[in-house]
């Protein structure tokens, strides 16, 4: 072995020595010396295994409650979505969709928790609510005049009241039980107008149609007739004579100032030319002063030379019977209870004579035959008995 290497080991050996040396002191040491009692902080002394669940559990609600939230969010974000959607389609005039979800069971609940209230399913009503069906025991209307007009509305407005009715509906049912002139004037009314939506442009129209269509200017006529004739009667009170003139006044309709001095005109004239007058079609509420003066004035003259010629007619026919009755010979009856003359009682013919201050029936002197006493139980004489004397 050379020098060099035996150096080496002998330093390889002493450094192990040492190395082994102080492992040795230490473990003697640690026998030797007694065992000192672990310290912990106060943070730990506090700290217990109790606690640390409890912020276990604490940590898992928190994350409870915030899943809950965020579930809340999504739930009400979804059927709001889903309700958007059946307004969409009711206003297109379609059925409400149908889900599974909503006809199910119910979510199952939990006592104490709001999700009862936000989960709960209701089943879905249909707003349209079912229409009543028509009545067959409201009258009918046939375009008589106002009053019959005010039973009929008065009649459908208390059943629209206690069905609940839209208007549209109580229009369609009440122009379904129209008759007559009324029904042919709804018929025109429609056929160049748009048809009323509300119930009171109904009305209007119904009251039109008495006034424009049924006879308009006969009626108006008697409504302004009446007017000029209504007259507080002998024993009776205010308010009887109040409700007369409203009852006339809501027969008239809705006139111009030109229309009312126009059928104040009218009311004037005598009874043959207003009915002459009234006779032709007239416009009765666009009625004008002029219009009505420059008709009257014609009709005047044509009835006064109708009636020139009537005259006229009337003389030649007097006249040609008067020549007639003049050329044909004319005869003579003998009145009654008068004899023919019998000729003088101084003429002496082959026939007896009879003396004319002697009663006809009794044949005595003093009295006439009128008057004789005893023509209750004779009859009147004869020749033959004269003649006999």
């Amino acid at each position: 072995m050379s020098p060099v290497t035996r150096n080496h080991t002998e330093s390889t050996n002493n450094q192990n020595n040492n190395d082994e040396r102080p492992e040795s002191s230490s473990s003697d040491s640690e026998d030797e010396q007694p065992e000192r009692p672990r310290t912990l902080s106060p943070e730990s002394r506090r700290r217990t295994p109790s606690d640390d669940l409890e912020s276990v559990g604490h940590d898992s609600q928190t994350d409870s409650d915030q899943e809950f939230e965020q579930l809340k969010r999504e739930v009400a974000k979804k059927r709001k979505k889903e309700e958007l959607e059946d307004l969409k389609r009711e206003l297109a005039g379609l059925p409400p969709l149908e889900r599974p979800w909503a006809t199910g069971q119910k979510a199952h609940k939990r006592a104490g928790s709001t999700l009862e209230a936000d989960l709960a399913v209701r089943p879905r009503i249909d707003p349209r609510p079912k229409e009543p069906k028509e009545p067959k025991e409201l009258p009918g209307f046939k375009g008589k005049d106002t009053r019959e007009l005010d039973q009929f509305t008065k009649a459908w407005e208390i059943w629209q009241i206690s069905h609940q009715a839209s208007d549209e509906l109580l229009i369609k049912y009440a122009a379904s039980r129209m008759e007559d002139k009324a029904r042919d004037a709804w018929h025109a009314h429609i056929q160049t107008h748009t048809p009323p939506k509300s119930w009171q442009e109904f009305k209007q129209v119904l009251r039109y149609s008495i006034y424009s269509v049924i006879d308009p200017a006969n009626r108006i006529a008697q409504v302004t007739m009446k007017l000029k004739e209504a007259r507080k009667r002998p024993g009776q009170d205010a308010q009887a004579a109040l409700t007369y003139l409203r009852t006339i006044q809501r027969d008239m309709p809705e006139l111009s100032r030109d229309a009312r001095e126009a059928w104040d005109y009218l009311n004037m004239l005598d009874d043959e030319l207003r009915s002459e007058f009234l006779r032709f079609q007239h416009d009765a509420h666009t009625l004008t002063l002029d219009y009505v003066f420059r008709e009257v004035r014609r009709l005047e003259y044509q009835i006064k030379a109708k009636n020139r010629g009537r005259a006229g007619v009337a003389r030649t026919t007097t006249n040609s019977s008067t020549r007639e009755n003049l050329r044909r010979p004319t005869k003579k009856r003998p009145r009654r209870n008068f004899r023919p003359n019998q000729g003088s009682s101084s003429t002496k013919t082959g026939s007896s004579t009879r003396d004319p201050n002697k009663c006809l029936r009794c044949g005595e002197i003093g009295h006439w035959a009128k008057a004789c006493p005893k023509r209750r139980y004779q009859s009147v004489k004869t020749e033959k008995d004269y003649s006999k004397q």
